[in-house]
């Protein structure tokens, strides 16, 4: 089983979630990148679009498939990993550091993902 870090949240859809006092950051799981082997694009969302919880706001192409990612929460992209456009494989090789996708400032109240920790994120995928 890959590595789960204890210190994020999951969603069912394969993405981390690291609460960064009022913005999050958020990438894919090594379990989905496994899955999707080697990254061979990444699609950042525009900084300063506002996205709704549940919907499409990356898309990560590899050799053997497409993978939507859709936000964990509703709110403003305030941030993108634009180092993934010429690295893309930092998505393989690091997924919980160098290959963040996005950041994302929640608006207060909104709904959100359900988020899972680790435990039970390794549960439903082990």
């Amino acid at each position: 089983m890959s590595n789960i870090p204890d210190s994020l949240m999951f969603t069912a859809n394969h993405t981390w979630v690291r609460d960064e006092g009022g913005l999050v950051t958020v990438g894919l799981t090594d379990y989905i990148v496994q899955d999707l082997s080697d990254v061979v694009l990444v699609k950042v969302p525009e900084e300063g679009r506002t996205v709704r919880v549940g919907e499409t706001i990356c898309v990560v192409e590899s050799t053997e498939a497409t993978h939507e990612v859709y936000s964990p929460f509703s709110g403003e992209v305030i941030g993108t990993n634009v180092s993934l456009e010429a690295y893309a494989d930092w998505v393989n090789h690091s997924p919980y550091d160098q290959g963040w996708l996005f950041r994302i400032k929640p608006m207060d109240g909104a709904p959100t993902l359900n988020l899972l920790a680790a435990a039970e994120y390794e549960r439903l995928v082990g």
